[in-house]
């Protein structure tokens, strides 16, 4: 009764054995969920009104039970047993296969994780507090209050109620799921969901082949999807869509971190790109309408790309993932002579807003580079062009015929002169 563990310290109850009012001040300095045994508490018996701090662990095995802990930031409570009134008050419980954990209430920055095969029942996610339910995990009777965040697939149980109601992830459905402040839902193959409120820091991911309708999706929410994918809903912009059948997009918003990719024979029109939003097309995808790229954002070409619209850039395009950042800024030539394939951007129109464009070129005699075609339109505004050398520096060599062409405008296509500017990058500072 009343026991402090303190590091290296270790304390095992007995089946039949009961301890009260322990304080765990170590055992989890192995890592997260490492059970390493020979420190921290293991139940075996009952434990009651644990306290659990930093580094602090309490294991409770098969036949063990816990009830009445508060678990603090840095320590973390491992059930294969039964743990029963558990406090997270910044600490993390996993809950493993077999094991059950009844009336948790996980607070600011506590997280309560149900792995394959275990069970939690009527945990109540408070703000800032975060449920994570894997693969064939099951979580029933939860209460997630607003600003908690509910983390989880659509090959996990989930059921409960948040602040629009009720709502259930069984069986590959989804339905009336909030997601906000970290949370996650990710809708697999053959799966679906509706209705889902997708709020400030939440994310829905939709794998290609998975279905998701009537999303809701609000300033600072993510979207994660292919053209594989079928999706449809409303964002800050107004309606938007995904159909996985013939592979268009029209109207999507991808930012903080949300992401797209046009697959081939695939179509985005109207695309949006915001803040830590990424844009990626495969060979054979193409654009139509207006493409915004806005400071912070990026579009990412993994082959010859066609836009019947205007691309306007504030932000960063770049050929097949490349041209590193660390690159750029060191002003370093990117070495070595490995095959590169090079690809070709063609637009109507290129609208600079003092975005960059990233291209690479050989040095090397062969007139080989990414290049930029301007299509019937113009180049206007202002875009920085950097280049990187991903050829040998054979410096000295000449190029023949043309030289090597980067910037090509067709007939009928115009620059204002002050449209296209020069990053000076690796392939000038030789």
């Amino acid at each position: 009764m009343g026991t402090v563990i303190n590091e290296k310290g270790w304390q095992a109850v007995k089946s039949g054995a009961m301890a009260t009012d322990t304080v765990v001040n170590t055992g989890a300095e192995g890592g997260p969920d490492a059970e390493n045994g020979d420190t921290g508490q293991f139940v075996r018996g009952n434990a009651v009104r644990t306290t659990i701090n930093k580094n602090g662990r309490q294991i409770v095995a098969v036949e063990g039970t816990a009830n009445t802990t508060v678990v603090y930031a840095g320590g973390d409570q491992t059930v294969h047993g039964h743990a029963l009134d558990t406090t997270l008050n910044g600490g993390y419980q996993y809950v493993h296969n077999g094991g059950t954990a009844s009336d948790t209430v996980v607070n600011s920055d506590g997280w309560q994780i149900v792995k394959e095969g275990g069970l939690a029942d009527f945990t109540t996610v408070n703000q800032k507090g975060k449920l994570q339910v894997n693969a064939g995990g099951t979580a029933t009777n939860v209460t997630l209050k607003q600003g908690g965040a509910l983390v989880t697939s659509t090959a996990a149980t989930v059921t409960g109620s948040n602040r629009l109601g009720n709502f259930t992830v069984e069986n590959g459905n989804a339905d009336g799921v909030v997601l906000e402040s970290g949370g996650r839902l990710d809708v697999l193959e053959g799966h679906s969901a509706w209705k889902t409120l997708v709020d400030d820091g939440g994310t829905l991911a939709v794998s290609a082949g998975g279905k998701a309708t009537d999303v809701t999706m609000t300033s600072g929410s993510a979207l994660i999807a292919d053209s594989g994918a079928t999706v449809e809903g409303t964002n800050a912009s107004g309606k938007f869509s995904i159909d996985g059948t013939s592979g268009q997009a029209s109207g999507l918003l991808l930012e903080n971190g949300g992401s797209f990719t046009v697959n081939a024979g695939g179509l985005a029109s109207n695309t949006t790109v915001g803040h830590r939003g990424t844009l990626t097309l495969a060979a054979g995808g193409s654009l139509s309408g207006r493409t915004q790229l806005s400071k912070g954002a990026s579009m990412v070409l993994n082959g010859d790309v066609v836009s019947t619209g205007d691309i306007v850039n504030a932000g960063e395009i770049r050929f097949d993932n490349q041209t590193t950042q660390d690159a750029v800024l060191s002003r370093a030539v990117a070495k070595g002579d490995a095959p590169v394939t090079f690809h070709k951007l063609t637009t109507n129109n290129l609208t600079g807003q003092g975005g960059t464009i990233n291209m690479r070129v050989r040095l090397d005699g062969s007139n080989a580079s990414d290049q930029l075609v301007i299509n019937g339109g113009q180049a206007t505004g202002k875009t920085w062009l950097a280049f990187t050398n991903v050829g040998n520096s054979n410096l000295g060599v000449a190029t023949t015929g043309q030289g090597i062409p980067e910037i090509r405008f067709q007939e009928n296509s115009c620059s204002n002169g002050k449209g296209l500017s020069l990053l000076f990058t690796a392939v000038l500072n030789y």
